[in-house]
């Protein structure tokens, strides 16, 4: 739901494909546009079927060390401190390359010919903002603010 319920209040309406579809889809203008990180326009080869990318940094996904907590429990204190420090050095190199790596794949989609734009974040910081309260999210909208320093 937050996807799609961010994506609608961006202006858009989602609509929800098998994202083995979207190149086709696309391409048959069955859909108007599609939702990606950099890096999957580039793999998946969607500069090949669409002109424009426009950056708007709505959604970061997450990369996650999961532990159930049973097996947590399993583990001394000593171990435990361990994986945790282990856990927040690797995602932070994890959030670097991801973004080194958009960056490099935006590259080459504007090399292939597609134009690739930034935009006033603004507007859309303001449109997206109720789908927290919206969804009964107003605890983990705190949780990204503190975060992201706000």
């Amino acid at each position: 739901p937050v996807w799609i319920e961010t994506i609608r209040a961006m202006g858009a309406e989602p609509t929800p494909i098998a994202w083995g579809e979207v190149y086709s889809a696309l391409q048959l203008g069955t859909i108007d546009g599609a939702e990606a990180q950099p890096t999957a326009i580039w793999n998946a080869k969607l500069y090949e079927v669409i002109e424009n990318v426009t950056k708007t940094g709505h959604i970061q996904l997450v990369t996650a060390l999961v532990v159930g907590a049973d097996a947590w429990d399993d583990i001394s204190p000593e171990n435990q401190k361990i994986v945790r420090d282990l856990a927040v050095e690797n995602g932070r190199y994890a959030s670097g390359l991801t973004i080194e790596l958009g960056d490099k794949a935006l590259e080459d989609v504007a090399a292939s010919g597609v134009t690739v734009s930034e935009v006033d974040l603004a507007p859309f910081k303001e449109a997206v903002a109720p789908v927290y309260e919206m969804l009964d999210l107003e605890a983990e909208a705190a949780i990204v603010n503190k975060v992201l320093g706000r």
